[in-house]
């Protein structure tokens, strides 16, 4: 994991305020930091990431009829 997400993960635990948070790590917005959060907690694992639509569509399964199409 990147140091920066550890890092952000730690100040999250310790209660530290966004504001706080975002001046530390040179973060511009809200919608950044939010951002960089989910994207953190999905690669350790902690949540799973929402399914595109193209995803949904290719694991569905194909049948072969009798007639073989």
């Amino acid at each position: 994991m990147r140091e920066e997400a550890k890092q952000l993960f730690e100040m999250v635990r310790k209660g530290i305020p966004d504001k706080e948070i975002m001046e530390k790590l040179g973060i511009q917005t809200k919608a950044s930091l939010k951002k960089m959060y989910y994207d953190a907690l999905v690669e350790t694992g902690k949540i799973k990431d929402i399914a595109t639509k193209r995803e949904a569509e290719t694991k569905r399964t194909l049948k072969i009829s009798t007639r073989g199409t």
